[in-house]
């Protein structure tokens, strides 16, 4: 279970580790965050014991070598609709043979001592393919069978979206797409993946049960504003309870 990130802060990344989080994925695609600022949490995730992922909008090889040359432990790819792009994604992330990838000195190989180390592991990185459009239903079974894929991760609002139900998860056809899914991925090794929106720990506990083992549980700025509100409809309700001192006049 991990969360996202999209503050700048990096003691959300900190925080994340401290409260047991195994990963933390640093969010390029939907926030205004940087590649300077991923390699920031990166440094405090690895400070924190925590794996730092790095989500990014599409396979771009220069940039994913960038990001994995910074200490990033994986790669989550948005929207994958091929087996191509995993095979793109994964040519950028590997030194050859296994791929392209271009050989530079930084933060990942300790800036020069860790190098040699980090090329007999660097072909471990996570690898997470995001399921995320209509698109995408059809190249299942070669998508997810993929022996790079450690984990795949529904896109319930892209999904949703792409099927012409912006945000409605329950409408038929994204529930059909969402079965659809699971049911191909019973046939792969990949870990099954979810966000759960909200942080609601019901909702979490459901798809445990349900097989997810590659669990987003909402967002930076999700927990932060729903524990807020709660906190604000608290005061609401205590001030104007017909017991409260204060709905006094006075007060």
């Amino acid at each position: 279970m991990g969360t996202w990130v999209t503050l700048t802060d990096v003691a959300i990344t900190e925080l994340a580790g401290n409260a047991g989080l195994h990963w933390v994925a640093v969010d390029l695609e939907h926030s205004t965050l940087s590649d300077h600022h991923f390699e920031q949490h990166a440094r405090v995730a690895s400070l924190s014991g925590i794996t730092c992922l790095a989500r990014i909008p599409a396979v771009d090889h220069h940039r994913i070598k960038r990001l994995m040359d910074a200490g990033a432990d994986g790669i989550i790819v948005a929207n994958v609709q091929s087996r191509s792009d995993l095979d793109a994604a994964v040519a950028a992330m590997r030194y050859p043979p296994h791929g392209s990838r271009g050989v530079g000195l930084g933060r990942s190989h300790l800036y020069g001592p860790g190098f040699q180390p980090y090329v007999d592991t660097h072909h471990e990185a996570v690898l997470v393919a995001q399921i995320e459009h209509v698109d995408a239903l059809p190249s299942l079974a070669s998508i997810l069978s993929h022996p790079a894929l450690t984990a795949w991760m529904i896109g319930p609002y892209d999904l949703s979206a792409s099927l012409g139900y912006p945000g409605d998860f329950s409408h038929p056809d994204v529930i059909a797409a969402v079965h659809r899914i699971r049911t191909e991925a019973k046939n792969h090794a990949a870990a099954a993946g979810i966000h759960v929106v909200e942080p609601n720990v019901a909702e979490l506990e459901t798809r445990l049960q349900e097989g997810y083992r590659f669990v987003a549980y909402s967002v930076d700025f999700r927990a932060l504003d729903v524990a807020m509100r709660d906190g604000v409809q608290a005061l609401q309700t205590f001030s104007t309870g017909p017991n409260s001192p204060l709905a006094t006049k006075d007060t």
